[in-house]
């Protein structure tokens, strides 16, 4: 009896999605259509108006200085091998590859110099407060938003307000880190911490965020008698990777972050950048799914989810009906 109710769960799960999977499929192919369509449409009307988008078609600044294209400069630990027959040592030598990079690459500023710089373009918001920090080819380049040139950073980052909402955050930045392979570049980390409470009348003059959160205050409201979860009083942010890459003058020419590196910490959904704090506080509000908590695509879902599950009972099914190995159902 048990074999049997094993076999019908076991035959109704298969059924299941394998439906499931033609439902998503399908319903992946039709919306790759419409956006095909869609985008091509819009690509033709871009074309004969020339309406054309500025950040889609700004050159990105790449490695200025890499240490890799330069072969002699990197330094391995010694026997530290990777796996396989004729396997090269993979664990770089950071401080002799430093050296090595800094002598044939970007000498310019020490390890310590490039460091306090990082850290003093923190100190004043990114160089929003002081926009001499900035290169004028400065690129800001987080996940989504960016590349923005210095101006339209400074007026937006600055036009933000950030503190204005948050005046008892914490960055929490930690880990600074000159990057051997690119001896210009200083890494870090960052885990903010974010006391919140809903914006009130203020004497100074609001930035974005506070016209953005009062003016959607009530909305949400009314939103959170069907379900939807009030903002938290402390806002957490996941880990993220930030780097300042700096020129020869020790000028920022390109700020990059908002990477988170665990989706599993915080309570923004794992979203970086703003559009974390803005998922905690207004979930939902950002109409694209880039500022929304990631989700499986139906494709994803219906070919590396329950493809894949197919198989996972079919082990479990056969384990109950032949046992564990492969070998007792081979007798049987």
């Amino acid at each position: 009896m048990n074999c049997l109710t094993a076999s019908l769960r076991f035959a109704t799960k298969t059924t299941g999605n394998v439906v499931c999977i033609g439902i998503l499929s399908g319903t992946a192919l039709v919306s790759a259509l419409v956006e095909r369509v869609g985008r091509s449409a819009a690509g033709f009307v871009s074309f004969l108006c020339g309406c054309h988008i500025d950040q889609l078609h700004t050159k990105l600044h790449s490695e200025r200085y890499d240490a890799i294209a330069q072969g002699t400069t990197v330094a391995y630990i010694p026997e530290s091998y990777g796996f396989g027959k004729g396997a090269l040592a993979e664990i770089i030598d950071e401080k002799t590859t430093l050296a090595h990079s800094q002598e044939a690459l970007f000498g310019h500023f020490s390890e310590a110099e490039l460091i306090e710089k990082a850290k003093y373009i923190l100190q004043k918001e990114f160089g929003c407060l002081e926009p001499d920090l900035l290169s004028e080819d400065f690129q800001f380049l987080f996940p989504v938003v960016g590349p923005l040139p210095k101006a339209e950073f400074v007026e937006a980052f600055g036009g933000f307000k950030v503190k204005q909402i948050f005046p008892l955050a914490r960055a929490n930045y930690w880990n600074f880190s000159v990057d051997p392979l690119e001896p210009n570049r200083v890494w870090f980390f960052a885990k903010a911490v974010m006391p919140f409470q809903e914006p009130e009348e203020t004497a100074e003059a609001p930035g974005e965020l506070y016209k953005l959160l009062k003016g959607t205050r009530g909305l949400w409201r009314i939103y959170s008698f069907f379900g939807t979860p009030k903002p938290p009083a402390q806002i957490r942010t996941p880990p993220q990777m930030l780097s300042i890459s700096f020129n020869e003058q020790g000028k920022c020419y390109k700020l990059t972050g908002g990477y988170c590196v665990d989706r599993t910490s915080g309570n923004t959904g794992a979203l970086g950048g703003m559009f974390g704090p803005l998922n905690a506080m207004r979930p939902g509000l950002l109409p694209f799914p880039e500022g929304r908590p990631w989700s499986p695509s139906p494709l994803w879902e219906a070919l590396s989810l329950r493809a894949p599950q197919i198989g996972k009972d079919y082990k479990s099914w056969k384990q109950q009906l032949f046992g564990s190995t492969d070998e007792s159902y081979s007798q049987m």
